[in-house]
């Protein structure tokens, strides 16, 4: 690991000595988990650098972020030996990339190597941006994603199209949150199938005394083969000042889904135990999307955008076995996603004399959600407005789970210093019912505050 630091970090010395454009921020980040007792969720302090370079057609970009993540991962003894378990930090390239203007012909460009492509026109909700995974490490930055290794061959068409061919060789799982280890049997994402028949203990509970252990979770990773690789392909262009786009992609989902299943029940201790083994994998799907965005000038400019794709699941069987609960014995077959779903974000954006910004987007299907029976509906508002000459930015972000009747808000304000500081800080602030809604249940990471100092050069 700390070869890897030096490595980097030479590289990047190296980079800034070089001919072209370098950029960073060093930033502070924290967070506090304020539902229970107070206590320092997060902390991070980040470097992050972007390179880009060029010499005539050809050119290369790095962007990457050095990471201290601040709280000790030591829990033996042994762990006091090593620097890296005291003091942990990550380093994350999110692009490292050549890429090759007017390549085959004149406009068209390839780019190989890591990179980061956003498909899509809606805000932050993109169904058609299935590219690259999303990391979901920080609960309050949505649509953040993870650098994948690809081919990238752009080229340009008739008038104002484009035709963007996109292939990844393996596959990439998103990076979850702490919270989501609270979601692997009960939550608002379990198939219904799995829902109903983990709904089968709720009356043992109550007669026989049986809980919930344990989860033991095992991700089965597709394999490696170029059976296994992922394209896309988007057409994108421009009619009538309407921005506009097709797609189709072959791959898979990143978020884990169920697989096969064991509940294992334990007289050994005072209360009957049931221990929960669980395989998840990751569904291959097919989707076809569209998206669009226009600017209304009979309205002022505002801003109007619909995307949606339909999904076509790879539909699969699995076992969920039962050992020892007398009226569950036995195992159980179920299949699922055995039907082709579709989500949609349609949106709205204006800003007012005075300077006053809103975002209104209704969305069918968060990006955490996979088949039909679990996808529900949300309205997600964003109001903003800054003065004292843009110095100071006050930012409200709330989201309605329409389905659910649940609620996520997020106060934040923030400071700008010469043009080169912000100040950041605010509260996430969730709402619902704690076993099956969306910003209710545990899984949603519960309330924080958090406060980020970041210097920008």
């Amino acid at each position: 690991m700390m070869k890897r630091l030096v490595l980097t970090m030479l590289v990047f010395i190296c980079a800034s000595t070089a001919t072209g454009d370098i950029r960073g921020e060093v930033k502070s980040y924290w967070r506090v988990q304020t539902d229970t007792r107070a206590r320092i969720s997060w902390n991070e302090e980040t470097l992050a650098l972007t390179y880009n370079t060029s010499y005539g057609q050809v050119g290369a970009v790095a962007d990457g972020e050095l990471s201290f993540l601040g709280v000790s991962q030591t829990h033996s003894m042994e762990d006091l030996l090593y620097l890296e378990r005291i003091d942990p930090f990550r380093i994350r390239l999110n692009d490292l990339f050549v890429l090759i203007n007017d390549f085959p012909y004149s406009g068209a460009y390839l780019k190989v190597g890591r990179q980061i492509r956003k498909w899509g026109s809606a805000d932050a909700f993109n169904p058609t941006d299935l590219l690259n995974p999303y990391t979901l490490e920080d609960p309050l930055d949505f649509g953040e994603s993870m650098g994948n290794e690809m081919i990238v061959l752009s080229l340009p068409l008739f008038d104002d199209f484009a035709l963007e061919m996109a292939y990844i060789p393996y596959f990439r799982p998103a990076q979850l949150p702490e919270s989501a280890l609270k979601a692997v049997v009960d939550s608002p994402q379990t198939p219904r199938p799995l829902k109903e028949y983990r709904e089968k203990f709720a009356p043992l509970e109550k007669t026989l005394g049986i809980q919930i252990g344990d989860v033991n979770t095992r991700v089965n990773l597709p394999a490696r083969d170029l059976s296994n690789s992922m394209v896309g392909v988007r057409l994108s262009g421009n009619i009538m000042g309407v921005d506009i786009a097709v797609s189709y992609f072959r791959g898979y989902e990143d978020m884990p889904y169920p697989d096969d299943l064991s509940f294992v029940l334990s007289t050994a201790g005072t209360s009957p135990v049931v221990t929960v083994y669980a395989n998840l994998r990751y569904p291959r799907i097919q989707a076809l999307g569209f998206d669009m965005a226009t600017s209304l000038e009979f309205l002022d400019g505002m801003g109007l955008w619909v995307e949606g794709a339909l999904y076509f699941p790879e539909s699969y069987t699995i076992t969920v076995l039962n050992k020892g609960v007398s009226l569950l014995e036995g195992a159980e077959v179920m299949t699922l996603l055995s039907e082709n779903y579709w989500k949609l974000t349609a949106g709205i954006d204006y800003t007012f004399p005075g300077g006053t910004y809103i975002n209104v987007q209704f969305l069918h299907g968060f990006f955490d959600e996979i088949g039909k029976d679990v996808l529900k509906n949300y309205i997600f508002v964003i109001g903003e407005h800054s003065f004292w000459a843009d110095r100071i930015r006050f930012r409200l972000t709330g989201g309605y789970c329409i389905s659910d009747n649940s609620s996520v808000l997020l106060p934040e304000v923030s400071f700008f210093i010469e043009d080169a500081v912000e100040i950041r800080a605010g509260t996430f602030l969730l709402q619902g019912d704690k076993t099956n809604s969306k910003f209710g249940h545990p899984s949603a990471g519960g309330d924080q505050a958090f406060l980020s100092v970041a210097y920008r050069f």
